[in-house]
């Protein structure tokens, strides 16, 4: 069965699209939530430049 096998893969592929953008979209607010709930001091603090 072509069809379904071609079915499938779009699905897949849709859901490999929908997980990448999900993941990246993710990570990004969680970047930038730590980076504002971040001290400068804080040593396990990421995104601050040491001065």
């Amino acid at each position: 069965m072509p069809e379904l096998n071609g079915t499938l893969v779009m699905v897949a592929i849709a859901f490999f699209f929908v997980g990448v953008v999900g993941f990246l979209l993710v990570n990004n607010w969680w970047d930038s939530r730590k980076k504002a709930t971040c001290e400068c001091g804080d040593p396990n603090c990421e995104g601050h430049d040491a001065e």
